[in-house]
């Protein structure tokens, strides 16, 4: 039958409206893999995988990985390929092309990602399953040949954490002095106590490399890798290992780099489980490079995480110009887990938290002051790792540093330190009886000398940081310092360049700024007031929020961390007392229009004033 014309529209208009069709099928909007957790929170995201025991979801970003035993149901989006022979897979779709596709199929004991042929495919359906989680028997991964016939040794000693950190102490100056034999014996040492140290492992490498030992630099370079290490970036730089570069090993290794840094990863968090239990949530912030390890809430887990992003990102801004090339793990695990870790590494009661280098682990037994000491710490050796020749800075350059900023609030993207905290009556009494520590002297203090003294050389330490950080010379102190190390460790040549004076001129000017600091509180609204359930912070800008309170008003209108404050309720606020001024003017149960900056851009948000609550008694 010959087709006339008139036809040929309607044909088109056919195809069109199927076409149509295919598209709005093809890219309708993806339902959101979920997890109900038992606790009530609900996590949206993509689930990526499981084991026997956890389930890897990605969301905002970055990887959580969370224990089955802590999801009551979970709800994913799959696909269910049956092909013409029967087979049935059902999963997602990893990889797609016109030809094939390839789909990460769920079984009892593991997810495989499974190639398919399009043409062998009979139907293909999109699923939304919700259940339980299937828990199964944790299957043995099967080793890779680079992992074959390590076998690392059982510990025979128990030292205690600060042991460890003297015997590291004392092993990185016998390197510097070139005392190779000395440094071995100090690494194995605690290699007897901890046979997986990191550390340890790759800088015997390193000794056995410059000794040309090299069939045992390739065997502790090998296991330092097999226990974690994942800093390719520095394992490259390194000039220990340039007597190594030519040999097979090294060359297979560079050529396995992304398959051993996956691996190196991995075996993070298998020693994660091993020590601290199976009941441990993990998040991946894998631009930063940081693991969060925690046992407590997921709410929890999210405000630690923001926060330390913030302080990061402030940090690498103002201070610090190297970013870690290896994870750091940050363990806030709970109270009673915390006083079993404190225990184990034989620390003191009054131990909030510490950081092991060689391990990159930080552990912090609550969100505050500590957990932002410590965290300094971390991100000041990276720093510190990322200098060629690598660097190591005096005591009272770490520690000044850190007690800077363990009280200080991230403002408008930087960190600005409290003038005022407790360590301030320390210093204030020493300079007032004279039993201060001369800052020429105190620049030359060794570890054990900083510790002796530990209450004064912290305060006195802080408030240099703090002086040179309201002078405006803090950051233009370390970046001199960094770039004449070699000149000068103490940081005193530094110090007298930056600020043109010389030590003694420097401490007659800082004496009497210290005295002058008061221990005074802000204003404030007084109990039973209008509440906002947020710190606010004076920054060059003007004034901004920094910490606030879990489930407080402000948290609940969405205000963050590092708000820039414009107007309050339509007014203009230049100050923290202007804040508190304006916020006088309203009772509970008020809204109020809030107007930040967030970054660049500008936001204005309905704020419902609470009551403020009376002291704890």
């Amino acid at each position: 039958m010959k087709r006339t014309s008139l036809h040929r529209p309607a044909r088109c208009i056919l195809i069109l409206l199927a076409a149509l069709g295919f598209l709005l099928f093809t890219f309708s909007p993806a339902v959101a893999d979920s997890l109900k957790l038992k606790s009530g929170e609900t996590v949206t995201g993509e689930i990526e995988g499981e084991t026997g025991t956890d389930i890897k979801i990605k969301t905002k970003g970055n990887t959580l990985v969370i224990p089955k035993s802590t999801v009551e149901e979970i709800k994913r989006e799959l696909v269910e390929l049956r092909l013409h022979d029967g087979r049935i897979f059902k999963g997602k779709i990893v990889k797609e092309s016109k030809e094939s596709l390839v789909i990460r199929h769920i079984r009892k004991s593991a997810w495989a990602d499974i190639p398919v042929d399009k043409l062998d495919i009979d139907t293909r359906e999109e699923k939304v399953e919700i259940g339980p989680p299937d828990i199964w028997k944790r299957q043995a991964r099967k080793l890779t040949k680079f992992e074959k016939g390590v076998e690392f040794p059982e510990a025979t000693e128990n030292l205690s954490q600060q042991e460890i950190m003297q015997l590291r102490r004392q092993a990185g100056q016998a390197l510097r002095q070139k005392d190779y034999k000395t440094a071995e014996k100090h690494y194995h040492k605690i290699l007897k106590t901890n046979p997986k140290d990191v550390n340890s492992l790759y800088n015997l490498a390193c000794i056995y490399s410059l000794t040309k030992k090299f069939k045992q630099a390739e065997k502790y370079l090998k296991m330092s890798i097999l226990a974690g290490w994942i800093d390719f970036g520095h394992m490259e730089r390194d000039p220990d290992l340039d007597p190594l570069r030519k040999r097979k090993f090294y060359k297979n290794i560079l050529k396995q780099r992304d398959q051993l840094q996956r691996l190196g990863a991995d075996r993070v968090l298998e020693r994660l489980r091993k020590e601290y239990g199976e009941d441990y949530t993990y998040e991946i912030d894998e631009k930063r490079k940081l693991i969060f390890a925690t046992n407590r809430s997921m709410e929890m887990l999210a405000r630690m995480k923001d926060h330390l992003a913030r302080f990061a990102d402030a940090q690498w801004r103002d201070n610090f110009k190297h970013k870690p090339t290896y994870y750091i793990t940050i363990v806030c695990p709970s109270q009673q887990d915390f006083v079993k870790i404190r225990q184990r590494n034989r620390l003191p009661a009054n131990a909030g938290g510490w950081y092991n280098n060689g391990q990159k682990i930080l552990i912090c037994g609550n969100i505050g002051g500590t957990l932002d000491h410590e965290f300094t710490h971390a991100l000041h050796y990276a720093d510190m790792e990322g200098h060629r020749p690598r660097q190591q800075h005096p005591i009272w350059i770490l520690e000044g540093l850190a007690t800077c900023f363990e009280a200080a609030g991230v403002a408008a993207g930087h960190l600005v330190p409290h003038k005022v905290s407790g360590r301030l009556r320390g210093i204030q009494s020493a300079l007032q009886r004279g039993s201060h520590i001369p800052l020429a002297t105190f620049a030359r203090y060794t570890h054990r000398q900083y510790m002796q003294n530990a209450g004064l050389c912290y305060a006195q330490g802080r408030y240099i940081m703090v002086y040179l950080y309201y002078q405006k010379k803090l950051r233009a102190f370390y970046e001199e310092y960094c770039k004449t190390f070699n000149q000068d460790r103490t940081g005193v040549k530094a110090l007298a360049k930056v600020m043109g004076k010389s030590i003694q001129q420097i401490e007659a000017n800082w004496k009497p700024w210290v005295l002058a600091l008061k221990q005074e509180r802000s204003a404030s609204v007084g109990a039973g007031g209008a509440y906002v359930g947020v710190q606010t912070i004076d920054v060059p800008e003007g004034v901004a929020f920094s910490r606030g309170v879990a489930g407080g008003p402000a948290e609940k209108a969405g205000l963050e961390e590092g708000d820039l404050l414009l107007e309050f309720g339509g007014k203009k606020v230049k100050s923290h007392d202007a804040f508190i001024a304006e916020l006088k003017k309203y009772k509970p149960g008020d809204k109020v229009k809030v107007r930040v900056q967030r970054g660049k851009k500008k936001k204005t948000l309905t704020l419902e004033l609470g009551k403020r609550p009376g002291r704890r008694r």
